[in-house]
């Protein structure tokens, strides 16, 4: 039988253990109501491991409560077994602490794994995600050169259509469908990944540039067939873009990148085609976004300016009745810029948006001020070209409106040109648009008539007020009999649906003979007047009405 009296460090000791137990008791119990409150799934799983082990402490607690009163009291008692069970209880704590630290790190590991799993792959389709793809990127970049990759680039053409037509529910099941068909086709070692949107990629190994091209078409021919939602059937167009793998590229973000810069290229040239990225797309690409900067630092500066090119009823003597406004660019370092140069590239961009805005408002505002200064001018129009992005805008004929009641300009002293090929972009929305401006008064010539793809049956839905023929067919009437052919046609049509027939670029006295005799009704070119600056207007304009 041990004696414990006669040992103040052994009360300390047994004294300070209790104190220790208690503690643990408080912390396990407060861990244990914050697990309830903030996480109720992870309590109802962990609450009985928790009860265990706080029932094995405040058994410890009794066996030390036990031991110090025992100490306190002088009684004597037999020591062993005391300790004995203290000892016992000591190794089933350890046990219960061991299963259940394990069990939560387990948990903590399952999550950690389902976390990773979720922050790589993409929530939606269950593809990978860009972060993913990335981190295979590396370790193709690393392998190289004696293991050769290539990156698919696609992107759904016309996608936010299907969205703005149909919701957001029947697109999002077209990308699950056609992500489900990547996952299908890729092969052993491919990694197909959405990198967000209607944006996807797939890495292809160990494929020479001719087989990675056979592969592409492979993957090309998947995505091309039809897909169905309901009972809505669609088909798809994509553009593909493709990037063999080289030493030189080591950067992941720079290869997704270039992809997409091959991609873009594929879009350019058509629907469904292939691209494979050189660097010559690069560098259009670091042109584009120079262009940029320095087309939005030139509408900040006011470096466009406007010139109006005179148009003419061909009567005798050719009469004005009207001006067309064009934009020029003079930049401050490389002096004036052609339009050829900047309008594709304004349309490319989105800028054209601003550029057709800026080019409104300061219209609207020269023509007002030179309608308070010459009362002849309120006998002409002048004309504003419109890009087909407009058309697509929901905004669009609110602005208008409001730019033309903010300069006091009448709806009918103005005429809106509108490419041919810009009502086909979506001619549901433009004949809408179209018969709104019709019915205020707002008048519509269709520009570049004969260039695009336009059927009759849609020409009668639109309410235009003129056909301006374009200058390629007006060049070669004195010359070439299909071009006359073609520029009588359209006259003819012009006046069978009750039109005023204008034709462009007429630099000749033949051709406006020619023209005159076929019954054309207005023409604009440099025969008879190029484009003049603003302060050269008015002066025009007394000289012809005053």
């Amino acid at each position: 039988m041990i004696e414990a009296n006669g040992f103040p460090f052994f009360s300390m000791a047994i004294g300070g253990g209790l104190c220790i137990l208690v503690i643990s008791i408080l912390r396990y119990w407060t861990l244990l109501n914050e697990m309830r409150l903030q996480s109720p799934a992870q309590y109802i799983r962990n609450r009985f491991a928790f009860s265990c082990l706080l029932s094995l402490i405040s058994l410890f607690v009794f066996g030390y409560l036990v031991v110090l009163s025992t100490h306190i009291t002088d009684i004597s008692l037999p020591m062993e077994l005391v300790f004995g069970w203290i000892l016992f209880l000591g190794s089933i704590f350890v046990l219960v602490t061991a299963n259940v630290t394990t069990a939560v790190l387990r948990r903590v590991f399952k999550a950690n794994i389902v976390l990773r799993n979720q922050a790589m792959h993409d929530y939606m389709t269950g593809l990978p995600n860009r972060r993913y793809i990335v981190e295979k990127l590396k370790i193709a970049v690393a392998n190289l050169p004696s293991a050769p990759y290539a990156l698919l680039f696609v992107d759904i053409i016309g996608f936010k259509r299907v969205n703005n037509s149909f919701a957001h529910a029947v697109g999002d099941q077209i990308l699950e469908q056609l992500s489900s068909r990547l996952a299908d086709a890729t092969k052993d070692g491919e990694v197909a990944a959405r990198l967000g949107g209607d944006d996807f990629a797939i890495l292809l190994p160990g494929y020479s540039p001719r087989e990675t091209i056979r592969r592409v078409r492979e993957i090309k021919r998947v995505l091309q067939k039809e897909y169905i939602v309901g009972n809505i059937h669609f088909s798809l167009d994509c553009g593909f873009g493709v990037y063999l793998g080289n030493a030189q590229d080591i950067r992941p973000e720079h290869i997704i990148a270039k992809a997409n810069m091959a991609m873009m290229h594929s879009k350019e040239r058509g629907r469904n085609r292939i691209s494979i990225f050189s660097k010559s797309m690069q560098a259009k690409a670091h042109h584009t976004i120079h262009f940029e900067s320095q087309f939005r630092q030139s509408l900040e500066n006011q470096h466009f300016f406007l010139v109006f090119q005179p148009q003419y009823a061909l009567s005798s003597p050719p009469a004005l009745v009207g001006f067309e406004v064009l934009a020029r660019w003079k930049h401050p370092d490389r002096g004036m810029i052609s339009p050829a140069e900047f309008i594709p590239l304004a349309e490319a961009t989105g800028l054209i948006l601003q550029l057709d805005q800026y080019v409104l408002n300061l219209a609207c505002r020269t023509w007002r001020q030179m309608r308070a200064q010459c009362p002849e001018c309120r006998k002409l129009h002048f004309s504003v070209n419109l890009s087909a992005v407009h058309l697509d805008r929901p905004t669009f004929l609110r602005r208008f409106e409001n730019t033309l009641k903010k300069h006091s300009i009448p709806n009918e002293a103005i005429t809106l040109e509108i490419t041919e090929s810009a009502l086909m972009h979506s001619p549901e929305a433009a004949a809408r648009k179209m018969h709104h401006l019709h019915s205020t008064g707002i008048r519509v010539a269709l520009d570049d008539f004969g260039t695009g793809y336009s059927s009759l049956a849609y020409l009668t839905r639109f309410p235009c007020y003129c056909l301006k023929i374009d200058k390629s067919f007006v060049d070669n009437i004195t010359t070439d009999t299909n071009s006359l052919r073609v520029v009588r046609s359209i006259i003819n049509l012009a006046h069978g649906l009750g039109l005023i027939a204008l034709a462009e670029g007429v630099e000749t006295q033949e051709q406006l003979e020619l023209l005159k005799g076929l019954g054309c009704d207005q023409i604009q070119g440099f025969y008879l007047g190029r484009p003049i600056p603003e302060d050269e207007v008015l002066p025009l304009i007394k000289e012809k009405l005053g």
